[in-house]
């Protein structure tokens, strides 16, 4: 194989302007690396690296010749200054950053999760509603947006408040690595890595790329991008240094399994006359020393697949003197499961890795008849597929099912049952799961109108069950053939306690309160249902942040309670200012100080500050300060509460059920936010979630 480089303090300002430089001419250009004449010796840091000298000679635009030139200049004033200094260091500093490092990652739970526990609080983002993708096959809506808003949150595990820490445009997993949180996000020329100092909330850039692992001792963070060649790369970095990259020729593709200190394990799928073959690598790091070039070990071949596709990663552990790793392939437009490989290896030794198929054939074979046998309905849960390692009491490599904290939806006729795996299981049996009954509705894809349930996120963390699931309505006119769309609507956050006999307690929903919300009981409900006035329909017509963005022709369309009685001088006034000769339909009248007096009553701003003030429709007649609408029909609808929370302060966020994008009324799911306060209904505003 030919990819290989390894750089020593890489100047993270360069690196980013030579990406830059990449994507601003990759429109039209063919970018990817010529295929290597050799495919046994590695490529020399030279010849794989992308120095700005030669990003400018590539360039034809002014843009792209500036930004090479300043990634020049920017990389060589770098590397002057720190050279001698880290050689000298390196061998002083490595033991010490290891220990620093696996200190930081000891309490730190689930980390790339979307859910992550650091001491005693869990970190996690929240999307907002155009952070995720508006439609989506099989409703499958945990996809990057470009320039979405979103936010990162804190629940503080103590007191069960989490509050909002900063927002951000970003997607995936979060990492806790040298003291700071790590994300991704989407921009318009690929996805940027920055880090957050939860201290001060300063941001800074990383390089273009993808956050994928940390380290086994938490030392070193690995992420994905490209090089100045616009090859693809996996990179291995400290706290400011760029250990080493290892990058793809034209006909490979990388994919990451794991990292201990600085040594890469990786899968590499290589093409040859239209035949794909899966290698596993290891690019082992030079020992004690901040220069040399790193060992290039092919550690083994995946055998032939029947299967006709690539091997996809699905585990990585390390116990010391060997890795292990299991892989798995899927195939067709449905990517169905058609099978797995696992297999271990030995860290540094060239075609050391060996099939561990048989052991965990045995173990899938042994829970498949204990199924058959159990007591139970065959849909209670769901087969696995490529089953879990770990290691055991024994210190040796074991299969299961499901290990610890694993969690999982069944499939029963009406309803799915939340489960709850407390060990590792290769014989499932009810003292090995917790279930927590009629957790969700079951999603019917073929459903094809009312609102469906699917789940997108489900974690284990801090001994609590997190949960992001969405509701969505079938979209036909987005299918893809026989892949069946769906358009969101509601996207949900939960959290709760197993061992809380209430799974309702903290429930997390886009709540800008600091304080946890508390979820209404049905009799509440009941009850903000009777005193609801029929009057106040309007305010569920219109989406709105904020009250300024009302829109008030909606609100007042029959009068809202507010209206008055139309006299005949002021009948013959609205005739002569329209040009009309007589009235066809009944009127609907307001005098404007009630209109103003109403509005701050209502939503506590000025009717002068509103963004959305009442239309062209209606006729104001200056000489009565009076508003005045023709028609004859009305807006009213039934509004009927479903679910809400108690935010606190008199604060209410209520669930009801609105109009759709087609202004269906009754089809959509909507969530108002209300102060209620003795008999007076303050509105805040109401969005589709």
């Amino acid at each position: 194989m030919k990819y290989l480089a390894f750089f020593q303090n890489r100047n993270r300002a360069a690196a980013l302007v030579i990406a830059l430089a990449v994507f601003l001419t990759a429109a039209g250009c063919a970018q990817q690396q010529k295929a290597p004449e050799s495919s046994s010796a590695p490529e020399s840091a030279a010849e794989t690296a992308a120095p700005a000298e030669e990003t400018e000679a590539a360039s034809e635009t002014e843009t792209t010749e500036a930004a090479a030139e300043i990634a020049k200049e920017t990389e060589t004033a770098g590397a002057a200054g720190s050279e001698t200094e880290t050689e000298s260091k390196v061998e002083e500093t490595e033991t010490a950053v290891g220990k620093e490092a696996a200190a930081d990652s000891a309490d730190i739970e689930n980390n790339g999760g979307y859910f992550v526990r650091r001491g005693d609080s869990v970190y996690f983002r929240i999307y907002g509603p155009d952070a995720l993708p508006s439609t989506a096959l099989w409703a499958a809506f945990m996809q990057p947006v470009t320039g979405g808003s979103s936010a990162i949150w804190r629940l503080d595990l103590k007191t069960n408040r989490y509050e909002k820490l900063f927002d951000d445009n970003g997607w995936g997993g979060l990492w806790f690595f040298k003291e700071k949180l790590w994300l991704n996000r989407s921009t318009d020329f690929g996805d940027i890595i920055y880090c957050v100092d939860l201290e001060s909330f300063e941001k800074q850039d990383l390089d273009w790329g993808q956050i994928r692992g940390i380290s086994t001792d938490g030392s070193h963070l690995v992420y994905e991008g490209h090089t100045g060649e616009a090859a693809q790369a996996l990179f291995v970095t400290g706290d400011e240094e760029m250990d080493q990259v290892v990058s793809a020729t034209e006909q490979e593709h990388l994919t990451y399994c794991g990292a201990v200190g600085r040594d890469l394990f990786f899968l590499a799928r290589t093409y040859e006359d239209d035949k794909g073959s899966d290698e596993l690598w290891e690019l082992k790091a030079p020992e004690g020393k901040a220069e040399g070039d790193p060992d290039l070990i092919r550690l083994g071949t995946f055998p032939d697949s029947e299967y006709g596709s690539a091997a996809e990663f699905v585990q990585f552990l390390a116990d010391g003197d060997r890795i292990y790793v299991s892989v798995e392939y899927r195939e067709g437009t449905g990517h169905f499961y058609a099978g797995s490989h696992y297999v271990s290896a030995i860290p540094g030794k060239e075609d050391s890795m060996e099939l561990m198929d048989e052991e965990a054939a045995k173990i899938d074979a042994h829970i498949q008849k204990v199924r058959e046998e159990a007591d139970y309905e065959k849909d209670f849960v769901q087969d696995p597929e490529t089953l879990k390692m770990y290691i055991g009491s024994d210190g040796k490599p074991a299969f299961a099912g499901h290990l610890a904290g694993d969690l999982e939806l069944n499939n029963r006729e009406d309803v799915r049952d939340l489960i709850l795996y407390d060990s590792p299981e290769d014989v499932i049996a009810s003292d090995g799961i917790t279930v927590f009954e009629g957790w969700l509705p079951v999603f019917d894809y073929s459903k094809e109108e009312g609102i469906s349930c699917n789940e997108q996120v489900m974690e284990y963390v801090g001994d609590k069950v997190f949960a992001v699931y969405t509701e969505s309505v079938r979209d036909p006119e987005e299918d893809i053939g026989w892949r069946y769309a769906y358009r969101l609507g509601r996207t949900i956050y939960e959290y709760f306690d197993p061992e809380d006999t209430d799974a309702d307690t903290g429930a997390l929903r886009h709540i800008d309160s600091v304080d946890a919300a508390r979820r209404l009981d049905p009799e509440e409900i009941t009850e903000l249902n009777r005193r609801l006035d029929l009057n106040y329909c309007g305010f569920f017509l219109s989406d709105y942040h904020d009250p300024t963005e009302i829109n008030w022709a909606e609100v007042l369309y029959d009068g809202a309670g507010i209206d008055t009685r139309i006299t005949d001088d002021q009948i013959q006034e609205l005739l002569d200012v329209t040009g009309e000769e007589e009235l066809y339909t009944d009127v609907t009248a307001i005098r404007g100080k009630d209109l103003q007096d109403f509005v701050q009553y209502m939503t506590g701003t000025s009717y002068d500050d509103a963004q959305y003030p009442l239309d062209g429709s209606w006729t104001y007649l200056p000489k009565y300060d009076l508003y005045a609408f023709q028609h004859g029909d009305t807006n009213a609808r039934q509004i009927e509460f479903n679910g809400g929370w108690d935010l606190g302060d008199h604060v209410y966020r209520l669930q009801y059920t609105g109009r759709s994008p087609d202004h269906n009324f009754g089809s959509w799911p909507y969530m108002a936010t209300v102060r209620i306060e003795n008999d007076r209904w303050t509105f805040l505003s109401n969005l589709p979630e």
